[in-house]
């Protein structure tokens, strides 16, 4: 995976509870294979969440499931 920065995301229940169904252990990490920044997050009515920022000065968009 490299060792520059990726998009990483963590998601909780309503209570304030890590997702644990979510990812790894409530955690996902997405590598462009170089340095990622995440500009803008929506959650999405289906319950998925898209994720829109760069990787190196290129576009990068990843969409997550359950």
């Amino acid at each position: 995976m490299g060792s520059g920065k990726r998009f990483s995301l963590a998601r909780f229940n309503e209570d304030g509870s890590m997702d644990f169904g979510f990812g790894v252990f409530g955690q996902v990490m997405t590598s462009f294979g170089n340095d990622a920044e995440i500009y803008s997050i929506n959650a999405q009515s289906d319950g998925r969440i898209v994720a829109v920022g760069q990787a190196q000065y290129v576009f990068a968009l990843a969409r997550y499931e359950n």
